[in-house]
């Protein structure tokens, strides 16, 4: 433990279990007291505490305990991501919705009357929508998996 103690950085450390200089579990423990005293390190780490809880703007009430995992060892950059695409898909979700009900009620709203034209782009607009729904998810999956995190444990698409 004394070569250990004079490490001071992540590299250092997994040099020293990469010799045979420090076991394991030593590496663990050391690696959490080095993340725990700096505090610049507390937003790129998720491992600072067992139970760390997830960030309020990658949240989603579906979140399976695979990808709450992901979401808490992102970096700063990868959730900044996130939030962009989340932003995006928001603005997805509210157009697919929007659109139909303006092409359908606009025209009743000035007094036109209701065409089977604006009623059927109404439903193609929907139909998008819902076609777009597993493309949507499975890219999703792909981003959660590009993770440096998720990249370091081997995790798939097929694993989410």
């Amino acid at each position: 433990m004394e070569i250990a103690s004079n490490a001071s950085s992540e590299d250092e450390l997994l040099g020293l279990r990469n010799e045979g200089k420090i076991s394991e579990s030593e590496y663990q423990d050391l690696l959490g007291a080095m993340r725990n005293s700096h505090p610049y390190n507390a937003g790129e780490s998720a491992t600072n505490g067992a139970n760390k809880i997830m960030s309020w703007y990658i949240w989603s009430p579906f979140q399976s305990g695979t990808v709450k995992e992901i979401c808490a060892h992102m970096t700063m950059h990868e959730k900044i991501v996130a939030m962009i695409r989340s932003a995006l898909l928001g603005l997805w979700v509210a157009a697919a919705f929007a659109a139909p009900q303006g092409i359908i009620l606009l025209p009743a709203v000035v007094g036109i009357k209701r065409s089977a034209l604006a009623i059927s782009i109404a439903v193609i607009l929907l139909i998008i929508f819902l076609i777009s729904i597993p493309i949507i998810r499975k890219r999703n999956k792909n981003f959660l998996c590009s993770t440096k995190w998720a990249k370091s444990r081997g995790y798939t698409v097929d694993k989410i």
